[in-house]
């Protein structure tokens, strides 16, 4: 059997089949025809997570609490892949340093003495799709842990004297994947910040299989 094409748009529910889109001359179409992360954001699946626009301190990562952190508990049935960060600075004089992703493992499903987080207060997140909720749960200032968390990788993100002057953000394509029963936090790589910033994550929310 032939393959068949339609030249021109189609337009499908989930789950019909359709034709392969050709052009006027026989060519297969291959096109973006959104931004790449448009699709996530329609099904309800793309996530921001930012800290009060008020601002705040960033902390360095030898404390056990107060960053900003997204958390997978795990029973969540979700991968969280990290699409990009951005940080804007608000006001104060930068302590130069470098912005770092910092993990608690192995934290299962609950809050509480003895467990690796000990207080966390959640923050509801807004979703590009407001008829979809996270299964991930965002805490950007209230939060303590037993242990600190363990440095696994640069967010590519530096301060300098002058942070206002340029553009703070990094794109990573999902190559940070937040697994359930992970947290993920924002830690600084110097002495705690005295200069306040917002900092705004955007979370693609995809179905787990082990």
């Amino acid at each position: 059997m032939a393959n068949q094409g339609q030249v021109g748009f189609e337009q499908s529910a989930d789950g019909q089949p359709i034709n392969v889109r050709l052009g006027n001359f026989g060519q297969q179409m291959v096109q973006q025809t959104n931004g790449k992360y448009a699709e996530m954001a329609r099904r309800g699946q793309l996530f921001l997570y930012s800290t009060p626009a008020a601002g705040q301190a960033f902390i360095t990562t030898a404390t056990t609490g107060g960053f900003p952190t997204i958390w997978n508990p795990s029973n969540s049935g979700k991968v969280g892949y990290i699409l990009s960060v951005a940080v804007t600075w608000l006001s104060g004089t930068t302590t130069a340093g470098a912005l770092l992703a910092a993990i608690t493992p192995n934290t299962g499903p609950n809050i509480g003495t003895g467990l690796p987080i000990v207080t966390f207060t959640k923050v509801v997140q807004l979703g590009n799709n407001p008829g979809y909720a996270s299964a991930m749960y965002w805490s950007p200032t209230t939060n303590t842990f037993t242990a600190a968390p363990t440095v696994i990788a640069t967010t590519g993100i530096n301060l300098g004297a002058n942070p206002g002057a340029i553009i703070l953000q990094q794109d990573y394509d999902g190559q940070l994947a937040i697994y359930p029963g992970n947290a993920i936090s924002l830690v600084y790589s110097v002495t705690t910040s005295t200069a306040l910033y917002m900092v705004t994550a955007a979370i693609g929310e995809l179905p787990y299989y082990p």
